[in-house]
């Protein structure tokens, strides 16, 4: 079963979505789940899955469908950051520009803010941002200088105040 011919009448018939907690959960007995059994599990990167007819399905996607009757017009963004939180409160469609503005703080950051790094050449701290290309928004000698202003940026270019979240 394709994307395109899956729809909420199906989901309905054979899940029930606990939008208050992000589960599904079988209506009826399908191979060895009984009813009233969780259903999915969690993929290599964190996503929970359904799989419907040998074709898995993200739970997120299946959500918003199940719920709205039709596929998300985009990006699914778990607006807290963890990816297996599928309660409907959590979840909203977001373009790729808007999903990026809600990231957690990469791993390899070494300021501990998103957006502010050191450049040892010059001996001073750098803050700049990404809209459509990285602008650069202050160089200073102030740590908190710097990072005053990449959190104003963060305002004026609408990212979401969990950007950058550890």
């Amino acid at each position: 079963m394709s994307k395109e011919s899956l729809t909420q009448e199906f989901i309905k018939e054979r899940f029930f979505y606990d939008p208050l907690i992000g589960k599904f959960f079988y209506r009826q007995r399908v191979h060895h789940k009984n009813p009233c059994d969780r259903a999915g599990s969690n993929n290599m990167q964190g996503y929970n899955q359904i799989k419907i007819n040998t074709v898995l399905y993200q739970s997120h996607r299946l959500a918003w469908l199940y719920v709205h009757g039709e596929w998300p017009n985009g990006s699914i963004d778990h607006i807290n950051g963890v990816r297996d939180d599928n309660r409907l409160s959590n979840l909203r469609v977001v373009d790729d520009i808007g999903n990026s503005r809600n990231k957690a703080i990469q791993r390899d950051n070494s300021s501990g803010i998103t957006g502010v790094s050191f450049d040892v050449h010059g001996g001073r701290w750098v803050a700049y941002i990404h809209d459509g290309k990285q602008i650069k928004l202050k160089t200073t000698k102030d740590f908190f200088e710097a990072c005053c202003a990449r959190k104003s940026a963060e305002l004026a270019f609408g990212y979401h105040p969990n950007h950058g979240r550890r």
